[in-house]
């Protein structure tokens, strides 16, 4: 399994991803959870939901990061995920700007991006995590330290 950080320099000119990259001061403005059958977990603002999908993944759009589970975590994510997909959850438009404000407070049906990949690595005991709450740079940062790998 892997974290797929999109890089910045890869998104159009203006467009949402790259606005939040310049408002948390990020090279990375979105990111997918990739199982090892290829299937990759995010919450999308262009679908507006969470999605479960395969992607034809650029290599030089992405920069991959390692995350190692068993079978059963990895089983466990794909199946909150589903659960998460499939009950309706959106993306969380609203919770990007509280989160900007410091005013952050989690729903259950509505997620961005790096809070449901932490969410889901914490609900399969993969990884500890302080807080939910981690703007993709900052999911970037500690799973490079909580993982031992270079960035």
């Amino acid at each position: 399994m892997r974290a797929l950080f999109l890089k910045g320099s890869r998104t159009k000119l203006i467009s949402w991803s790259r606005l939040v990259g310049l408002l948390t001061w990020s090279d990375y403005v979105h990111v997918e959870l990739q199982l090892s059958n290829g299937l990759c977990i995010t919450a999308s603002l262009k679908e507006n939901r969470v999605v479960i999908r395969y992607l034809d993944i650029n290599e030089d759009d992405y920069y991959p990061v390692e995350i190692p589970c068993t079978a059963e975590q990895e089983e466990m994510i794909y199946e909150k995920a589903m659960r998460i997909a499939y009950g309706g959850a959106e993306y969380d438009v609203d919770g990007i700007i509280h989160f900007l404000l410091f005013l952050w407070q989690q729903r259950p049906d509505k997620w961005f991006c790096s809070e449901l990949i932490v969410y889901l690595l914490m609900f399969a005991g993969v990884l500890t995590f302080k807080q939910i709450q981690l703007t993709v740079k900052d999911l970037y940062r500690e799973l490079i330290k909580l993982l031992g790998q270079s960035g």
